[in-house]
């Protein structure tokens, strides 16, 4: 018992001593403790600060609420400062108006300043002005918050001149936030939260809300400091973007997730980036969308940006760069790079992307390399594809696979800078694009690629290695559509070592689709596909190639083995008497011929074009029969004919005496271009009838009989 009664006594004594010592040390360093239970208390507790010289205050808030009418306005220079309550669910202090709140205006610009909120609830407006250090822990902020290192006059009077003093001491400012609930509510729509200085973010969480217009943190880093944000939660609450970050040195973010954004400024759903240095691992973004460019990310001119291991859910920019927007025109290139990135649904199933590309759109002096890129459920409708470039830009994309798409790749503009585009190991499954809009079909009608005008807008080379396309649909060209090539193109698209499997294009060109003149003077072809497979690709036309004529074609490694298959195929381009017709024809007038005159429309791989059923007017190829000599020759009845199904045929003739070239003309070329060798001549010459027959008039077309006359049954 003894022996108890003297442990007891011991923890007694130390306890009693360290409040001995303690408040000596508070005594020594000019402290002031203060525990406030009202409101009139906490005001107090403030005004006392202001009216004393003291190096520190320490405020504990108790267990209550404080419902408080006017701003505390905090004007002395406080060494440290420390506000300290229960928890954040006990200790409250509420601003009954929102324009409320407490303004810190003339603290010191002292390395060993320290501003701290511990364990309470705040409900209103937060000013910090001339800060260096300020630390949240366990704190809830309901309302906008203001950092700035000048002084409220300049704040106030628009004057934005920083503070001579912030720049002569060089201090290093630093704003921790750890385990902090926030959300934006705000009478004020240009900022929520507003920062500057070293800023760390970890373990909180962010929310939007309407009274805000813009993003819920807007940070400036002067390119001197760094923004850190680890293991926290963002929720724009489909009224807010989520981060704006200028001139950051170096911005990391880790393990976080973001969720239902928007903006409706600019572009940028997630986030907006101006000249800073970008680094995110490990994050998750959910549902944002905005008007304008950069669903996730609106980057302008960018001094690095790295992107490794997110994955996107449901996102939409309908400008275009659902995922990304950058633009930067410096001389130099930056360098943008996304690794391991998964993205599940992109755009809208009835809406094009008019402006950009679905996934990226980049603008200017950007090399773009993705690696480890997983997409799938992608739209963009009649649009411009799933990546656009403009000025100089690389693209090169590594180990990517995409099922479930309905898009065109890549489509270039303004490339006068000899560009690149380079695939490698990339898996393209099961994409479809959807164009009903025939206007469109010239930019954008195949899943990979979709060039016009080649000479103008797109001078650039296009590389795919070690890649696999499969399942993949389109109307015409179900991987490449290329319109047109013009005389100065002098450059490469590349596909070697690449599996095409199961890929489908309703009209034509399984996997290209090449439907115009290639003006190259250039006598090998600047398409390739070297070392390539193809299984089960199919067309209405072309299995694999449909070009204009041979000499338009893309070049294959294995030519002649796709060409006995018939998986290359070409536009008409003559039409071909069949072995059974002549192209020299005797008959007696008014004889009839017993064999039809038979022809084929052909193309250049002496493939049967008009093989296809004819399901619409505009399937059918109509033709014309004429005389050389339509004074003395005359057919009684109709002169225009189509074709059946695989040939085409001309009725049994009778006629009276006379050398005549019978002329059979295309007149429509169905769903294919105009050709120029469309016409058959034959020879007819029709012998003197018997003496014994009489030369009448049968038909009564007022011919007379002496005439010659043909008719046709």
């Amino acid at each position: 018992m003894k022996s108890l009664l003297n442990i007891k006594w011991n923890k007694l004594f130390y306890n009693i001593l360290f409040i001995i010592v303690w408040n000596l040390f508070l005594n020594l360093i000019n402290a002031k403790k203060i525990t406030v239970n009202n409101e009139s208390e906490l005001i107090n507790s403030f005004s006392y600060a202001n009216n004393n010289s003291i190096n520190e205050l320490i405020i504990n808030i108790n267990d209550t609420t404080f419902e408080l009418l006017d701003d505390i306005i905090i004007n002395n220079s406080i060494e440290k400062l420390y506000i300290i309550g229960k928890s954040k669910e006990q200790s409250i202090l509420k601003f009954n108006n929102i324009k409320n709140g407490m303004i810190f205006t003339n603290s010191l610009y002292e390395i060993n300043q320290e501003i701290k909120f511990v364990n309470l609830t705040i409900t209103g407006h937060l000013e910090l002005y001339s800060i260096v250090n300020v630390i949240f822990e366990d704190v809830e902020i309901n309302g906008n918050v203001l950092f700035d290192k000048s002084n409220k006059y300049l704040w106030s009077s628009g004057d934005y001149n920083y503070n001579i003093e912030y720049f002569e001491k060089n201090l290093n400012v630093t704003i921790t936030m750890t385990r902090i609930t926030y959300t934006s509510l705000s009478d004020t729509p240009t900022y929520c939260l507003n920062l500057f200085g070293n800023v760390i973010l970890k373990d909180s969480k962010f929310y939007g809300h309407s009274l805000c217009t813009y993003a819920i943190i807007d940070y400036n880093g002067e390119d001197t400091n760094n923004l850190s944000i680890s293991n926290s939660y963002f929720n724009g609450m489909y009224e807010n973007e989520c981060i704006k970050i200028y001139n950051a040195k170096n911005t990391n973010i880790n393990s976080s997730i973001f969720e239902n954004g928007t903006s409706n400024v600019y572009g940028g759903g997630a986030m907006l980036l101006y000249n800073s240095a970008f680094d995110i691992k490990n994050c998750t973004f959910r549902n944002f969308y905005t008007p304008y460019y950069g669903g996730i990310f609106y980057i302008y001119y960018p001094k690095s940006f790295l992107v490794d291991g997110i994955n996107v859910y449901n996102t939409t920019a309908m400008y275009g760069g659902s995922l990304l927007y950058v633009y930067s025109l410096w001389d130099n290139e930056r360098d943008i790079n996304l690794l391991n990135v998964n993205l599940y649904g992109a755009g809208l199933l009835d809406q094009p992307v008019p402006y950009g590309g679905l996934i990226a759109t980049i603008d200017g002096y950007i090399n773009l390399n993705m690696l480890n890129f997983y997409g799938e459920d992608l739209y963009e409708g009649n649009g411009y594809g799933l990546f656009l470039m403009q000025y100089k830009t690389n693209i090169e994309l590594k180990r990517v696979f995409g099922p479930n798409m309905g898009s065109i790749i890549a489509y270039s503009i303004e490339n006068s800078n000899n560009s690149n585009f380079h695939i490698t190991n990339g898996a393209f499954i099961d994409f479809y694009q959807d164009l009903s809009n025939p206007a469109s079909i010239a930019i954008a009608s195949a899943v990979i690629m979709a060039l016009e005008e080649i000479n103008i807008l797109f001078k650039n080379t296009i590389t795919i290695e070690n890649s696999h396309f499969e399942n993949n649909s389109g109307i015409n060209g179900a991987i490449f559509f290329i319109d047109h090539v013009s005389e100065d193109f002098d450059n490469d698209i590349i596909i070697n070592n690449s599996l095409f499997e199961s890929n489908h294009a309703e009209n034509f060109g399984g996997v290209i689709y090449t439907p115009n003149k290639f003006n190259v003077t250039k006598s090998n072809s600047r398409i390739s596909f070297n070392n390539c497979e193809f299984r089960n690709n199919t067309a209405k036309k072309g299995d694999i190639s449909f070009s204009f004529t041979k000499s338009d074609s893309p070049y294959f490694t294995n030519i002649e083995e796709l060409i006995k298959m018939g998986s290359i195929v070409s536009n008409p381009t003559h039409i071909k008497l069949l072995s059974e017709s002549y192209d020299s024809i005797e008959m007696l007038s008014g004889e009839t011929l017993l064999n039809e005159i038979n022809f084929v429309i052909m193309d250049d791989y002496d493939n049967i074009i008009n093989t296809d059923p004819i399901e619409k007017v505009d399937d059918i190829f109509f033709f014309k029969v004429e005389f050389n000599d339509t004074y003395n020759a005359k057919l009684v009845c109709q002169s225009g004919y189509y074709c059946d199904i695989g040939t085409c045929s001309i009725p049994s003739l009778k006629g009276h005496p006379g050398n005549y070239d019978l002329i059979i003309k295309l007149q429509t070329f169905g769903n294919y271009k105009m050709f120029n060798d469309s016409v058959i001549t034959i020879d007819l010459k029709i012998k003197e009838c018997n003496n014994s027959f009489l030369y009448q008039d049968i038909e009564n077309v007022g011919i007379k009989s002496w005439y010659s006359h043909l008719s046709c049954f």
